[in-house]
Parts: structure tokens; sequence; C-alpha cells
């Protein structure tokens, strides 16, 4: 069934993509007497009473009118964006060619898809990415950005899978979002860290500077400068604690920075850092949590591995496959 709501979003310019996307599947069925129905009755209404009807909308419209017809339209020069019809058969004439709805939201569907953005980092150097609002975003290894290459006049909005960090321009008319699944980070000017890996099993945003809301299906939690919350996929549960300053954002400078990691955290960091598989052996002998910063620009792999064997109730050893082996120290 077509959504009237929907329908009215698409033609003022407010769809998502998501939103095209349910209005193309629509359109690609059979049977389009619905979507012709409230393309003709919101039409009409716009020309009644056209103090009423945002002039973007005929604008779009306009736009996406056939040269031909145009020449039967009188547009004032004192205002181009309102349309005077000639007569009852320009009228129908219109209202015709706004009737094919395949063409019109292809228009925008194909507009929409190519100002999509999409970032990706598979090199082992942090990728800076500038935004056009002058927003900054840094973008961890394996990690991805998308985001429109223009930003709407209402919402900057992105979407992020794995890490980064988010240095953002203020703008008070235009909230800058970011969304990771169904979590939702909102703000207006700010940095922070924000990481949601592949695997989705944990979302953790880290604020710097600033002030961020953080919207989740029922839950909104607003965090202040030095807090971090992290979302467990596992309890669906929202952890809030202090961080220590600089540690969440200190992969941008090529430092892994450990609080309180675990030995499987540890495992996983230095895998997705230098791209190599680590395994954990009797982790359930390993006790111990590692509280150390590496620079890894003067620090090499080994001297990383040896570093932490050293302060740790366990040893990082190097495999002569590549791997990396950590098992309780003997």
């Amino acid at each position: 069934m077509m959504n009237e709501k929907l329908l009215k979003k698409f033609l003022s310019g407010e769809c998502s993509f998501e939103d095209l996307k349910e209005l193309e599947e629509y359109w690609n069925g059979e049977d389009h007497k619905e979507i012709d129905q409230l393309l003709q009755t919101y039409w009409e209404e716009s020309n009644e009473v056209e103090e009423k009807v945002d002039p973007l909308i005929k604008k779009r419209i306009w736009a996406a009118l056939p040269t031909a017809t145009k020449p039967h339209l009188e547009v004032k020069k004192s205002n181009p964006l309102r349309i005077k019809y000639l007569s009852k058969w320009s009228v129908a004439a219109s209202i015709a060619i706004l009737l094919v709805s395949a063409t019109l939201i292809s228009l925008f569907i194909n507009n929409y898809q190519s100002s999509i953005v999409e970032k990706f980092n598979n090199g082992a150097e942090p990728m800076l990415v500038k935004l056009s609002d002058g927003s900054q975003v840094w973008l961890n290894r394996n990690s991805s950005i998308s985001y429109r290459r223009k930003f709407d006049s209402k919402e900057r909005a992105t979407t992020l899978e794995g890490e980064a960090y988010f240095d953002v321009k203020t703008d008070a008319e235009r909230p800058f979002t970011v969304r990771t699944g169904n979590i939702q980070t909102r703000v207006l000017g700010t940095s922070f860290n924000l990481l949601s890996p592949m695997d989705g099993e944990k979302v953790e945003i880290a604020l710097v500077e600033g002030s961020v809301q953080v919207n989740y299906p029922d839950t909104s939690i607003v965090l202040k400068p030095g807090e971090q919350l992290i979302y467990s996929k596992d309890t669906r549960r929202f952890n809030r604690i202090e961080f220590e300053r600089g540690a969440p954002q200190a992969w941008k400078d090529k430092i892994i920075y450990f609080q309180k990691a675990d030995v499987n955290e540890v495992a996983n960091r230095l895998g997705n850092w230098y791209g190599v598989e680590v395994s954990v052996k009797e982790a359930h002998l390993i006790k111990g949590k590692l509280q150390h910063r590496y620079d890894t620009k003067k620090l090499s792999f080994d001297e990383v591995l040896e570093g932490i064997s050293k302060v740790m109730d366990y040893t990082c050893k190097k495999q002569e496959d590549g791997t990396v082996l950590i098992q309780p120290s003997q």
C-alpha cells in the first residue's frame, strides 16, 4: 500500500535513500492507481492554495518537466517558482506529465544515488575524509563511511562501519548524525570517537569535546566530555564510563592505547591493527588486564609484542606462518 506521508516527503525532497528505494519498489509493482491518485490530489491542492506549498516542491517538479512542455507554461519573472496555467488543457497536460511517476521517481533516485559518497580505508594508515560542511573524519583501517556529497538543508547524515574520529563543524541549523545499525549519534558541533566493529558485537562512543546525544529505540542518552558509552549487543545494555584523556582517538596518531583491556581485546586490537591472525590459547587462565600505550611510529610489531609480554601474565609470540599466538606465561 502506498504511504501518503512518504509520497509527500518525496515531493518535498525530504526522502532518505531507504524512502526512495521503498518508492521504487512500489513503482515496480503492477498497480499504479494509488500513487497516481495521490500525486494528482497533491498537485491540485498545490495550485489551489499556492502559498501553503513549499516553493521547493514546485521547483523540483518544474525541473522534472520535459523541455517540450515548458513553453506551454507561463512562469512569472517576479517569482520563477510560481507556475500559472493558461488553460484547462495546460492543467490537464501538466497533470498527465506528473502522473508519469516512474520518470520522476527515477530522476530523484538517480540524483540521490549519484550524490552518495562511500569511503573505505583498506590501507594501514588512517584516512582523512573532508566533508562539504567543513567537518573532518579520520577513518581507521578496514572502516567505511557513507554520506551525501552535499548535505541537505535539514540534516548532515552519515553512516559508519568500523571506527572513525569525527571533528564536526558547528551548524545549529543542521544537526550532524552518524548511524551505526540501530544506534544514531546526533551532534551540532563536537569531537568524538565512534567504534562500531563489523561484527556488530558492540558500539563505543567517546566524547572528547562538545556534546552528543545517542539515540536507540526507546533510549536517549546525552554524554559529557570525557565520557564513553559502550553498547553490548549480547546484553542490549549501555554502560557509561570515563576514559583517560587522549585514549579513544590515539589510533589516529598511530598509537595503540590499551585501557584495562582483557586478553581477547588485546588479541582483536593487535589483529586489526597489523592485519594478522591472533589466537589465544587457554584464555580462561589469563586474568590480567593491559593498561599501556605503544607508539607504532617508534616501535616495530616485534617490539610491541615483546613489551606486552614483559608486563602481562601471558606471552605474545609470532609463529612461523606469520600468525601470533597468545598463551599464559610459563
